[in-house]
This record gives C-alpha cells, sequence and structure tokens, in this order.
C-alpha cells in the first residue's frame, strides 16, 4: 500500500489533538517514525533542538529590519578584475619604439579613393525579372494585326463579323505605383529596390510611374507615412492609388516581423483589392516565412536568386516547407573577417553558399549582437570574438573566395584594404594566411605595406604632420579602427597608440576604456617604468568625498603612476600621487565604473540593499549584507577579485608538499562569503535539525556535517529564495579570503611552532589544538589532557562560539581553527605542481575525495596556517568538520567522494595528513 510522507507538520498537529497526555503523544511518534527525546537533555539544550518551522515556508520577520547605509544610497563593491601577463605588457611597449622609424603618411593617401564601393549581385538577374514586372505592372491592349487563327473561328462556326478581331499584345498599364518600404530593417534591400527602379523607368519610361517610399504611422488612417525624397518637411499621409492602377509593393510587408506589424499591409492590400487592384509585392522574404493572410491579400512573389515567378495572374502562396539548410552563424563566420561590411559584401558572400536564402540576409542584419545602417553593418565584439574563433579552424580552400571578396570589395579606398589585411592577419593561423599568400589570394608584400602604412599613420598623427592637427581627419580612421574587434585593442599596441592619438586626447579628458594607461603614459608624458608600487589601503578610494566617508575598494600592483577611470565608453585618466582618490562627478554619478593600471583591470559598481538583505552596511573591513532565515541572522562579507601567492614558500614552518609550489592565482570575480562558518543555530533553521555533537550556545560552529550534507543545506537555503545563489566556496577562492592580501602563515604575520599544539600567534585569531580548552562553554566538552606539547594544560575542549576571535583584515572570523571547512574542490596532493606544469587535472570519480582548509579546534599548530591543505571524503562525518557559505556565481560540484578524517579526530590521537 502507497504510504504518503510524513512531516513534522503532521506530528505536531497531531500531538496538538493529543492533549496533555504524555503517553499518547509518545505513542503518535513512534507509529510515525520519530522518537521521543530525554526530557531533562531536551530542556538543557532548548535553544537548538526546540522544533524549528518548516524550510519550505519560514515565516518572514513581522517587525522592519534596523535601516542600514545601503537602504538610502549605494555602497560601492569591486566585482571583477582582469590581470594583463608581463609579458604582454612588455610586448606593447616595443611599437612605441619602432614608430619613428617609418616614413610619415599623407593626408591624400590616406583619403585616396578609386570609385564608389562595389554593389552585390542582384537578388535576381534583370534578365528574369523584366518579363514579370511588365507581366504583373501591364494589360492587354488591341494592336493592328488582324487575329487570323480568331476570325477563321468565328467563320467556322457561321458566326457573323461585326468586327475584325486584332491579336492582343501586353502593354505597361498607364498608370504604375510602386510602394517602397524603407523602413531601416530592410536596408541590405535597398540597392535592389533602387535598381530596379530605375531600370523600370528606362525599359517602361517615366510617363505615369510614381514612387512612394513608406514608413509605419500609427497616426495614419492607412497606417502609412510617404516619406519619398520628394516630400517635403513634415509628414505627408500616405494616399490610396486611384482604381485601375497597376500596384507594386517592394519589401517583405512585415512578414519578418510579424504579429500586429502586418496589420498596416493587411489592411491596405484588402483596401486595394476592394477598390479593384490586384497589388502585387517582390519580397526580399523566403515563401517559408509567409503568412497565408498577406498571401489571400497580396499577390506574392518570392524576390532571391532561387525563387520562382509566378507565370499567371495570381502570386505564389506560402511554403512551409524547404527552410533553408544554411544559417545565420555560417554567414557571420564569412562576413567575420572584414572590418567593414558593405551591403554589397554582405550580398557577394552570401551568394556563395548555395543553399542561403533571402532571409539570412535580413537576420544577419536585425541580430541582436550586430550593429546596421544603410552604409553596412558590424558585430559587436563579444559576437566578433566567439564567431572569429572559428575561423582558424577553416580550410583554406574554403577561405580563399571569402578573403578574394573582402580584398575585392575594398580595394576601391587603398587605407581600408590595409586595415582589412592587418586585421585578417591577426584573425587566421600561420598556415591559413601562408595558403592565401601561395595562390595570391593575398598579395606577397600586402602585410608589409599595411605594417608600414599603419605604423607611419601612427606617427604622423603623433607628429602633428601637415594635415593630421585636425581632430576630424583623424577621426575618420578611429571610427574604422573601432569597427575591430576589441581583442585587438587587448593585445596590440599599436591599436592603443591608434585611439590615443587619433582621438588627439590630453590627460583628464576621456578615452575609451579599453586603451591602457601605460600606452597613454608614454605618448603623452613619457613616464619611465619604476618598481611596482602597491596601491590599496586607504589609498585609493571609489566614492564620497574627501572627509566624507572613506571606503577602501581595491589595491593595485602597478608600475604606472598613471591609471584610468572609466564607465561605459567613459574613461578618464588619473595620476596616482600617494593620496586617496575620488573618481569625477560625472563617473561616479551612475556606475558600474572599471578602474585600471599597469595590467589590471577592476569593475566597481554600487549596490542598494538588495531585496533579500534585510541590511546592508559599510566598515573598516569592507561591505557586509545580512538576511534572515525564520529570524535566525546570516552576515556575508563581500570578497573584492584580485591576485595572490597561493601556497607556501618552502621554508615556511609547518610546510608539507601539497601547498607548493606557490604560483599566482587571479581572482577574477568578487564573491560573499559568510562572515562566520555556519553556526547550529543556522543549520537548525534551514534543515529543521541539528548533527552537531557540541551542544551549548547557538553560536557553536555546526560539525558532524559531511560535504554531501553541505552541499544539500545549499541547496535547501537556495530554494527558500532568502538570498543569493549559495555553494561552498572553491579552494583557491578559500586561501583568498583568509590570506585578506597578506603573503604570510597568517594574515597576522609568520608563525612559530613550538610544539605540536602550541604557535602562539595563533592564540588571538584562532581555536586549535593548544587554546581550546580555555573560556569552554560547551556542555559536553571532549577529553583532552592526553594531547601533548599544548600552549594551555588544559583538560577539556571543544568548539566555541563563533566571532570571539579577531577578525582578518576582510572581517571574516574563524578561518583558522574552531572546525574544518568544506570547499568544492575534488583533492589532488598534486594539485598545484600538476597547474605549474599545465597537467589536465583528473576528471571527478565516484566517491572522491574533496578538500577540507582551515584546521580545528583539536588539530595541531600547523594545520591552522593559511596555507594548509588536506581532503577527506564527501561522505563522512566528524566533530571537526563544518562549512561556510559562499554565494555570487554558479554553483559548481560535481560528483561526490569518500575518504577518511585526516588526522584521525583529536590532536594528538590521530595520524598527521602532512606525514
Amino acid at each position: 500500500m502507497f504510504r504518503a510522507p510524513v512531516y513534522r507538520s503532521d506530528l505536531f498537529l497531531a500531538l496538538a489533538h493529543a492533549g496533555g497526555d504524555a503517553r499518547e503523544r509518545e505513542a503518535i511518534a513512534r507509529l510515525w517514525g520519530f522518537e521521543a527525546g530525554d526530557a531533562k537533555e531536551e530542556e538543557k539544550s532548548a535553544t537548538i533542538t526546540s522544533p524549528a518551522p518548516l524550510p519550505q515556508a519560514p515565516p518572514r520577520q513581522e517587525t522592519p529590519a534596523p535601516p542600514s547605509p545601503g537602504d538610502h544610497f549605494p555602497l560601492w563593491r569591486a566585482t571583477r578584475l582582469a590581470v594583463t601577463p608581463e609579458e604582454t605588457l612588455a610586448e606593447k611597449r616595443r611599437p612605441c619604439e619602432k614608430i619613428n622609424t617609418v616614413p610619415h603618411v599623407t593626408v591624400e593617401q590616406l583619403s585616396e579613393r578609386h570609385g564608389a564601393p562595389l554593389p552585390g549581385r542582384p537578388l535576381i538577374r534583370w534578365a528574369r525579372l523584366w518579363p514579370f514586372l511588365k507581366r504583373i505592372l501591364g494589360h492587354h491592349a488591341p494592336s493592328s494585326t488582324p487575329d487570323i487563327p480568331q476570325t477563321v473561328k468565328l467563320l467556322a462556326l457561321c458566326r457573323p463579323l461585326t468586327r475584325l478581331p486584332f491579336r492582343p499584345r501586353l502593354k505597361w498599364h498607364p498608370r504604375v505605383r510602386v510602394l517602397v518600404d524603407r523602413r531601416d530593417g530592410l536596408a541590405p534591400f535597398w540597392g535592389d529596390y533602387d535598381r530596379l527602379l530605375r531600370r523600370l523607368g528606362r525599359i517602361r519610361g517615366a510617363n505615369g510611374l510614381s514612387c512612394t517610399w513608406l514608413a509605419p504611422d500609427s497616426d495614419s488612417p492607412t497606417g502609412f507615412a510617404d516619406v519619398s525624397p520628394a516630400v517635403a518637411q513634415g509628414r505627408d499621409i500616405f494616399r490610396l492609388p486611384r482604381g485601375g492602377t497597376a500596384v507594386l509593393a517592394l519589401g517583405d510587408l512585415a512578414q519578418y516581423l510579424g504579429g500586429r506589424h502586418q496589420q498596416a499591409w493587411l489592411s491596405l492590400g484588402r483596401r486595394l483589392r476592394a477598390s479593384g487592384i490586384r497589388p502585387w509585392a517582390l519580397c526580399p522574404c523566403p515563401p517559408s516565412r509567409w503568412d497565408s493572410r498577406m498571401a489571400r491579400a497580396w499577390n506574392l512573389a518570392a524576390w532571391d536568386r532561387n525563387g520562382r515567378l509566378p507565370l499567371g495572374p495570381r502570386g505564389r502562396m506560402p511554403d512551409h516547407g524547404g527552410e533553408t539548410a544554411v544559417d545565420a552563424n555560417t554567414l557571420s563566420r564569412m562576413l567575420s573577417p572584414a572590418v567593414r561590411v558593405e551591403m554589397g559584401l554582405l550580398r557577394d558572400l552570401r551568394m556563395l553558399l548555395p543553399q542561403a536564402e533571402v532571409g539570412l540576409e535580413y537576420d544577419l542584419f536585425q541580430a541582436p549582437d550586430t550593429t546596421g545602417n544603410p552604409l553596412g553593418l558590424m558585430f559587436q565584439g563579444g559576437r566578433l570574438r566567439d564567431i572569429r574563433a572559428t575561423l582558424r579552424e577553416e580550410t583554406p580552400d574554403r577561405l580563399a573566395p571569402v578573403v578574394a571578396a573582402i580584398l575585392r570589395h575594398h580595394a576601391y579606398a587603398p587605407a581600408y584594404l590595409h586595415f582589412e589585411i592587418l586585421a585578417l592577419r591577426y584573425w587566421l593561423v600561420d598556415g591559413q594566411w601562408n595558403e592565401l599568400v601561395i595562390s595570391n589570394i593575398i598579395p606577397g608584400d600586402a602585410l608589409e605595406k599595411a605594417t608600414i602604412f599603419y605604423q607611419g599613420f601612427l606617427r604622423s598623427v603623433r607628429d602633428q604632420h601637415p594635415g593630421f592637427s585636425d581632430a576630424a581627419t583623424a577621426g575618420v580612421l578611429g571610427r574604422d579602427l573601432e569597427r575591430l574587434d576589441t581583442n585587438a585593442f587587448a593585445t596590440q599596441t599599436e591599436r592603443q597608440i591608434a585611439w590615443v592619438l587619433a582621438a588627439d586626447l590630453k590627460p583628464g579628458d576621456p578615452l575609451p576604456d579599453h586603451i591602457d594607461s601605460a600606452v597613454i603614459a608614454w605618448v603623452y608624458h613619457g613616464l619611465p617604468a619604476h618598481e611596482p608600487n602597491i596601491m590599496h589601503g586607504e589609498g585609493l578610494i571609489a566614492g564620497g568625498r574627501p572627509g566624507a566617508g572613506r571606503f577602501p575598494m581595491v589595491g593595485f600592483k602597478a608600475r604606472e603612476r598613471i591609471f584610468t577611470v572609466s564607465k561605459g565608453g567613459i574613461t578618464r585618466l588619473m595620476e596616482w600621487s600617494g593620496q586617496s582618490v575620488f573618481p569625477p562627478d560625472d563617473l561616479r554619478a551612475n556606475p558600474p565604473i572599471a578602474i585600471s593600471s599597469g595590467g589590471e583591470k577592476y569593475s566597481l559598481e554600487q549596490i542598494f540593499r538588495p531585496a533579500w538583505a534585510r541590511r546592508m552596511w559599510y566598515d573598516g573591513y569592507g561591505l557586509a549584507a545580512e538576511f534572515a532565515v525564520a529570524g535566525v541572522a546570516f552576515v556575508l562579507r563581500w570578497i573584492s577579485p584580485g591576485r595572490f601567492l597561493m601556497g607556501s614558500p618552502e621554508d615556511e614552518p609547518g610546510r608539507w608538499k601539497p601547498e607548493g609550489p606557490q604560483r599566482e592565482v587571479v581572482i577574477r570575480e568578487g564573491f560573499w562569503l559568510g562572515e562566520t562558518t555556519v553556526t547550529q543555530a543556522q543549520w537548525r533553521t534551514v534543515t529543521g535539525n541539528n548533527p552537531s555533537h557540541f551542544k551549548g550556545p547557538v553560536e557553536l560552529p555546526v560539525e558532524q556535517v559531511s560535504w554531501e550534507d553541505c552541499n544539500d543545506y545549499c541547496a535547501k537555503l537556495n530554494a527558500l529564495g532568502n538570498g543569493p545563489v549559495f555553494r561552498l566556496p572553491k579552494e583557491e577562492e578559500w586561501e583568498y579570503a583568509c590570506r585578506a592580501g597578506t603573503e604570510t602563515a597568517l594574515w597576522t604575520g609568520g608563525i612559530t611552532i613550538k610544539g605540536d599544539s602550541n604557535a602562539p600567534e595563533l592564540d588571538a585569531i584562532a581555536w586549535y589544538g593548544g587554546n581550546s580548552g580555555q573560556e569552554l562553554e560547551v556542555e559536553n566538552p571532549y577529553d583532552a589532557k592526553d594531547w601533548p606539547e599544548r600552549q594551555y594544560k588544559d583538560a577539556m575542549a571543544g568548539t566555541h562560539r563563533v566571532k570571539l576571535k579577531a577578525a582578518n583584515p576582510w572581517g571574516l572570523h574563524d578561518m583558522l581553527g574552531n572546525v574544518w571547512e568544506w570547499c568544492e574542490d575534488l583533492w589532488d596532493e598534486r594539485a598545484y605542481e600538476k597547474s605549474v606544469a599545465g597537467e589536465t587535472m583528473a576528471a571527478a570519480e565516484e566517491r572522491a575525495d574533496r578538500v577540507v582548509r582551515g584546521g580545528a579546534w583539536d588539530f595541531r599548530a600547523r594545520f591552522c596556517r593559511a596555507a594548509f591543505r588536506f581532503g577527506s571524503g564527501p561522505g563522512p562525518r566528524w566533530l571537526g568538520l563544518g562549512l561556510r557559505l559562499a554565494a555570487g556565481q554558479e554553483l559548481g560540484g560535481g560528483a561526490a567522494g569518500s575518504g577518511s578524517d585526516p588526522a584521525g579526530g583529536a590532536a594528538g590521537s590521530g595520524s598527521d595528513p602532512a606525514g
């Protein structure tokens, strides 16, 4: 028989009906699988074991949360860090030294043009198109040639000939109205509109031919406004053609847009038919996207190379099959090498794909990651990085027609051609480039000429060569440089110099935020490099004014005294003078902002108190936020991104092999971290139970929780919706947060290990095997009289309430000692060696061990160092093992694993994991 699950709420209801009968209450509990506890024991630990509300629906606090600064004004936090390697920084300086050796480029060379941009291939060849146009824009009229077959037929039927029949012939209709949909989204087809109208005017004649450019207008009775060039300024209302007029629409009839956008065209088609006009539409839109309602209101013809133009008086009905086998990504990949993508180039490259329909041009022009206008389009930076990375996988024979088309379309402007060559060389691998040169697709000397031209241009602007002092002249090329992928500017010093010189920037002026401050310093100030100057503490301030509150944000390890503060497209130069630095007012107004110097770039943002926090504040440690579950408070500290030396030096006391070799690690994104380890009260309010061995104050850390238990806890906490997405910290995050900008064994300095459990420096910051018997509050302490070499000779030991020891510089308590803390990562003794050697880390195995950090109340002094690391299986639970919450990034994790207590439990009674 199926048995429904039983929850504590059901038990509570049953016990309430039982009244005061203790035996009945006990019977009900046993019947439903619960056991009655010892009343005295429950009374002693009431603060922990009292039933908690159901985690599925914790009650909200009735009383308002205490006010915090974040309620009224935003607080600052650093969210991301990008670091440029030293080798890259050095490489960026070398081109600066070479610029003076190349000849200047003149303004005439820069603006040289040979004709206009090439048009692309037509959608349909004119030889196919004009007979169709004559059929739909013509009518049959009698000619002067007698119709002999008709005459013979009438005579054979013995019908009298009242008049001699003449043969009909197809003539152009005397009144033709062409409606052109000039919507910006159809810009790829504007050239086709113009070619058709020009040739139609020549072959038919202009008499009786009128053309109207339409734009949507919800205020017009017809839904359109006449925006033809001949219309005076001020929008004339579009008027319907007179009856008896041949009407042809050029455009998609809003079928790409769909929905309500089509209503104006549907209404127009129906009104034209009601007036006796059979309207036609030549649609640069594949039949698979046609709307059946539109096909009944208009006679539709597909305007594309593979489109079948109707022979009869009716257009085609929508065809919902035969979708193109080519998607927009394929065409995007072909276009991605080009710095400039004119409409002709877009068309020609699409025509290289036999199965690519005309809708791809519209899709690419309207894609959210492209920016288009009637002159051409360009990809946004992130899109280009993704697409162009795939170019390196293409074979030279597939690249050849693409590159040939790009160079052919830009041959009219030598300057553009040079920049196309530079862009191609940047994106193609050596093998592809060499094959294209060998096959003469790219001339052998093209790269050398392009490089010399590019560097000569930089020199001309820098030296204010005649004509180059005009910012507008330099800006022409600056706008073209902007179309390059931003990654080119991040990795090529010449690209950055081009931005600085072409814009004629001065210190204090706005500048693009991807320009390295070292380049600016070299161009304008010639500031020499000096030893790293660490700018941190109260030195670099983000927010407020001098004397109105100082909020330390980030600490640079920079060689340059010049740095930049940027927001969006606005960046300003600033100079480090050893004093507090405040971002300019116009950048502080609407964050986020970025601060860059010497290859480091921090992103800073302002944050109001989020919905999940009942208060948020900034103190001497940094940013903190508090939320509550069923009245139990949780405090999180924001850990700013940064870089640090992970591991320990070989001469550090207590070190063992898995702590090395040391290596620099970059924490690229900020994250939330619990101010303390999870307490028993915090565990109980989420799970409804308390697995801890030690009993006493509710602020004791929870222990006897496995790695699997901790992940389940995070999942339950996330299900409550009371905070950000929680998880276990990554190992590198844990050590970064523990060190808090220091490089010593402890955040307070070095460590002196006088005995197995005797390190005096730990006394102020950690509960460990040497002092965990001091000031005991637990009700069931652990027998510690046999532990050797203790700092204090106490007979008993145990965990302690959180926050009794001093916090580290980021406001985190008990990072060392009290209880071990689970990390998300797999345990690997050789993890650091593999990282330095570039070896691939082993994949997660079933029951694989996980990393634990920080030491505990019952462990030796050497374990309570920032660098000490060990592993345990994900299943075991022991009374020195807890967790600390992390949040702010996606949940990680993998398969669970198995292992054992690294020291066998109490200090002095187990094995030393370090050997």
